[in-house]
C-alpha cells in the first residue's frame, strides 16, 4: 500500500504521517516512510544541484527532470514489496 499525503508546507503533512505510522505499527503493520528526493546518491546529488545558484538555467532544470525520474525509479523498486505500507510526503 502507497498512501501519499499532499498539501503546502506547514499543513501539518510530516505530523499526520507520523500519527497513521505510530497507529499502523501498533495495529502489526510494517511501515517505511519515503521523502522526494530519497537519500541514495542521485538523490543526494540532487539536493546538491538544487542549492547552486544556477540550478534555475534550462539545462540544469532539464538535468533535475531526470534525475529526479531516475530517483523516482529507486522508489518504484521499493514498492514492489507487498508486505509493507510506504507513507510519502508529496509525491510527483
Amino acid at each position: 500500500m502507497y498512501i501519499v499525503f499532499e498539501g503546502i508546507d506547514g499543513a501539518g503533512k510530516s505530523t499526520q504521517i507520523e500519527l497513521l505510522k505510530e497507529w499502523l505499527e501498533a495495529n502489526g503493520y510494517e511501515v517505511e516512510t519515503l521523502v522526494e528526493p530519497t537519500g541514495s546518491e542521485v538523490g543526494k546529488l540532487i539536493r546538491k544541484i538544487l542549492l547552486r545558484s544556477d540550478s534555475t538555467t534550462d539545462r540544469i532544470q532539464k538535468t533535475l527532470g531526470l534525475l529526479f525520474a531516475a530517483d523516482r525509479m529507486l522508489i518504484m523498486d521499493k514498492l514492489e514489496d507487498d508486505k509493507k505500507v510506504f507513507l510519502s510526503d508529496r509525491s510527483s
